[in-house]
């Protein structure tokens, strides 16, 4: 996570359109998933190339798949530590009841290459949370924090209704057979929360039950490749335990 913030202030000290940075939150009963997703073209791919060469390779370059696995493994230790020890999520003012199971990553194959290249590049980290108990037990108001002025999309369950939100900029909310959506922009503050209401009509019909929760052991939406499978087919999980270190999620 530290070298996605610093890649994040880089890339932010003048906005342009080749640099974007998006979240994904979905909501179940049980757990939610945070999906980070950022972009780099033009310009800022290179920039970004040349981050990994000369702060995690041997700055001859080329980023090679080596330098981008360290920086993919890197990353995703850092992101879990962070959120562990300063938590992005509460319910009713507490992470008592939410755990941080792990991290996912896809990494863009457009990431190797020279240093000089401006092919457009598109990372996506994920991050599983479960909570101890079903989240309309643990209270009606689920906080966030994310970067100022980045997009965000939470999507909830049918069997919650949102009431309100506060700190979210350009706010829409959308419904749909799957549940509600909420959708903008993190505000200056970054925190963002969204009071809910149980919807007493869906679970006395059965709709506790009915609905698919995501859970942080079982991502119900997206299933993430490794790089290393893409670049070296046929590696063991032993094999990749070996060469990643153990710092690997």
């Amino acid at each position: 996570m530290i070298i996605l913030l610093i890649l994040f202030s880089i890339f932010t000290l003048q906005a342009e359109a080749s640099y974007s940075w998006e979240n994904d939150i979905t909501v179940g009963l049980d757990g939610m998933s945070w999906t980070y997703t950022e972009k780099y073209s033009d310009e800022r791919s290179v920039l970004y190339r040349a981050f990994i060469d000369s702060e995690l390779g041997d700055d001859d370059g080329f980023v090679s798949a080596w330098e981008v696995l360290k920086m993919d493994t890197t990353n995703r230790a850092q992101l879990m530590d962070t959120v562990e020890g300063n938590m992005d999520v509460k319910i009713n003012d507490s992470s008592g009841a939410i755990v941080v199971t792990g991290v996912e990553s896809d990494i863009s194959m457009e990431s190797l290459g020279p240093v000089t290249k401006e092919d457009t590049i598109v990372n996506m980290y994920e991050v599983h949370y479960v909570f101890e108990e079903p989240i309309i037990s643990l209270g009606d108001r689920i906080w966030f924090l994310g970067e100022p002025g980045t997009a965000v999309t939470i999507s909830l369950p049918d069997s919650i209704k949102v009431e309100s939100t506060e700190g979210i900029d350009n706010v829409s909310i959308d419904s749909d057979d799957l549940g509600q959506e909420v959708s903008g922009e993190f505000g200056f503050t970054g925190e963002a929360i969204v009071h809910f209401e149980p919807d007493t009509v869906l679970l006395m019909e059965g709709g506790e039950n009915e609905t698919n929760p995501v859970s942080s052991a079982e991502p119900a939406t997206r299933s993430f490749g490794s790089l290393v499978d893409e670049i070296f087919p046929g590696f063991t999980d032993d094999f990749l335990k070996t060469v990643r270190g153990n710092s690997l999620i």
